[in-house]
């Protein structure tokens, strides 16, 4: 263990203090977290429901569901039981970028104020909300759109690499975050939709025997009831 944990903090070394360059120092702050993120969300989930159809529709509703639970059922709880310190707390070489509201050794009072709220979330680095979150977006993105991966998994992968350059995440935290996240979005979407084709199927009748299966789905037109016999 101490020798992957050795591991671990050399390459937090090379890619926190080597890797060091005037453009990266502009970049990672803006991929970790800008003012353009959460816009952008609300523009495409607009799109996808209006120009997307039924599989459109579905994707984000299975997005809404598992992405506000991820963080709080399973990331959090797992910072909380692991917590592992983040390396600017340990690591007195450490250099950190951005603006985290976390952030324990910010001047900023509202950085101050955030983490005296939530301390142990503050300090607490395995796995990564940023990675766990970015893993589960492209598995389920990639379950309803098999093209997307090419644009969402370097994306993901940029963001992931920020944290590290940005010292508020080692290396492990971001691998275990990301593999967590597209294993949690591959389960969810199964559960999801294993609770529909039984669940689903007594509740909603009619809706179940036109969207039969929401992993893949199809709104089939409705049944016409068989004629009646003449008597």
């Amino acid at each position: 263990m101490s020798a992957l944990q050795s591991i671990d903090e050399s390459l937090f070394r090379f890619i926190n203090l080597k890797l060091v360059n005037p453009v990266f120092d502009v970049l990672m702050p803006f991929l970790s977290g800008n003012q353009f993120f959460i816009p952008a969300i609300v523009v495409t989930a607009v799109l996808v429901l209006w120009r997307g159809g039924c599989k459109g529709r579905v994707y984000a509703v299975m997005i809404a569901i598992l992405l506000s639970l991820g963080d709080p059922c399973i990331c959090n709880p797992l910072k909380h039981a692991i917590a592992r310190p983040r390396p600017f707390v340990t690591l007195l070489d450490a250099r950190r970028r951005g603006k985290d509201s976390y952030a324990m050794v910010s001047e900023s009072e509202a950085a101050q104020k955030a983490e005296a709220a939530n301390p142990n979330r503050a300090r607490n680095s395995m796995p990564s909300a940023h990675a766990f979150n970015w893993g589960a977006l492209v598995m389920i993105t990639f379950i309803y759109y098999r093209r997307s991966w090419r644009f969402l998994l370097p994306l993901g992968v940029a963001v992931a690499f920020s944290r590290v350059y940005n010292g508020v995440h080692y290396p492990s935290d971001v691998m275990v975050g990301m593999l967590l996240g597209a294993v949690y979005g591959l389960a969810g979407v199964w559960i999801i939709n294993v609770v529909w084709m039984t669940v689903g199927k007594k509740l909603f009748p009619a809706w179940h025997s036109r969207l039969p299966n929401l992993a893949l789905p199809k709104w089939e037109p409705a049944k016409a009831e068989p004629a009646r016999a003449n008597s």
